[in-house]
């Protein structure tokens, strides 16, 4: 074995925890990145489903009498 490969082995066996610590910060971060991405997917599906559900629904309708309001506006206009 060549000088070179040794003084590598070397450096890669003394760099090993920090390699070791960046290797497995890196795989919780893409965990983490995967669990949101599935995490917004289930909750945009959940949404959806309960729109559509809503939409079906009947939907209470008020009406409004403005005859009072335009009585009295006729009232205000006669009167002057």
């Amino acid at each position: 074995m060549s000088q070179k490969k040794v003084d590598y082995y070397k450096q890669a066996k003394a760099n090993r925890k920090r390699e070791e610590k960046k290797k497995n910060l890196r795989k919780a971060f893409d965990y983490t990145i995967l669990g949101l991405i599935a995490l917004a997917i289930v909750v945009w599906i959940g949404w959806s489903a309960y729109d559509m559900y809503e939409s079906k629904q009947p939907r209470a309708v008020a009406e409004v009498d403005y005859s009072a309001v335009s009585d009295y506006v006729q009232s205000l206009n006669t009167a002057k």
